[in-house]
């Protein structure tokens, strides 16, 4: 539930599902890629049930692993949703990314599928805006934390947080980019705006303003 958001709903477009016949519960789905600078990039999916998650990243002949960024203490703990923010990139690189869904010498595809993903250039130019922030309550009125938000504006690379334990999430506009990660994308007040939430797989809810 969005406090001061219109009614309209609707599906989301800017996802890209893992779609497989396989039954393991832990393979990810609804993967995204957002907050996508010169020399970082937010991986964030769900998993049907609770699972450990990582990303694994090749930098030349170098791999690096990250874990999900609330795991800050190096201890992975299982959740549903996993968001992983890979640091100290190259500048318009493309990158092959790892994602790790539960054993970590996992060989399978499903449940530890690749993906490759570029970061934009260096931009001079900063956006003059607040922040972006609310509230989301889950069933109940019960408090909801750890709910992946997603932020698209129209033409833009999608923006994304996470919801605090007091139900509370923030997007700040400092990695806004135009689609193509080249430049700062033009807006007025006319332009469409979409939050989408996910708890899970199955419980999820948007809105546009």
């Amino acid at each position: 539930i969005f406090a001061g958001l219109g009614t309209a709903i609707y599906l989301d477009r800017f996802s890209q599902t893992v779609t497989t016949s396989a039954k393991e519960s832990q393979a990810p789905v609804d993967v995204h890629f957002t907050n996508i600078t010169d020399n970082s990039i937010t991986v964030s999916w769900l998993t049907k049930s609770t699972s450990t998650g990582a990303v694994k990243i090749k930098v030349g002949s170098q791999q690096f692993t990250y874990l999900d960024d609330l795991d800050s203490d190096n201890i992975q703990r299982p959740r549903i949703t996993h968001q992983v923010t890979l640091r100290n990139l190259k500048e318009e690189s493309s990158n092959e990314l790892n994602i790790i869904s539960g054993s970590a010498g996992c060989p399978n595809t499903v449940l530890c599928p690749y993906f490759r993903q570029k970061t934009g250039k260096k931009l001079d130019s900063k956006v003059d805006l607040p922040p972006l922030h609310g509230t989301i309550v889950g069933k109940d009125d019960k408090t909801a934390d750890t709910i992946l938000v997603y932020l698209i504006m129209e033409h833009s690379s999608p923006l994304s947080g996470r919801v605090d334990s007091a139900g509370l999430w923030v997007i700040p506009f400092n990695n806004f980019r135009s689609a193509d990660l080249s430049s700062r994308p033009q807006f007025t007040d006319d332009t469409i705006v979409q939050i989408a939430a996910y708890a899970s797989p199955t419980d999820t809810t948007s809105g546009i303003i």
